[in-house]
């Protein structure tokens, strides 16, 4: 089986001033990519500071809105994932990412489905 097909996104740090504009990036590019979020980190982007994610496209691609939450210790991590899977959200992965040039702790969830209504 060959190995999986993964694009890197890097984005400056200034470009980022929200978690928000991060988390609407990422599903822009997962749409554009037909591939999935694997890995949120900091990267060097043309000697500056920034945030590259890694996207691993996948056969059964399914677009789905993403939920980027910060978090601050391990107990503030254990508390967001409780919280967000009891919302029926399914985890992703946990990274660092530059928002308004600072360091962030992130986690990654794509938000539960909802049901389409006939």
């Amino acid at each position: 089986m060959p190995d999986p097909v993964t694009h890197i996104v890097a984005y400056g740090a200034a470009a980022i001033n929200s978690l928000k504009i991060l988390e609407l990036s990422a599903e822009r590019d997962e749409s554009n990519l037909f591939a999935n979020i694997q890995k949120v980190q900091l990267a060097n982007v043309d000697g500056a500071q920034g945030t590259a994610m890694t996207y691993e496209e996948v056969e059964d691609f399914k677009m789905g809105h993403l939920t980027f939450v910060a978090y601050t210790s391990e107990v503030d991590e254990q508390s967001q994932m409780a919280i967000h899977k009891a919302q029926g959200e399914t985890f992703l992965c946990k990274g660092k990412a530059y928002v308004a040039s600072k360091v962030v702790q992130v986690l990654v969830f794509r938000e539960k489905p909802t049901p389409l209504s006939m």
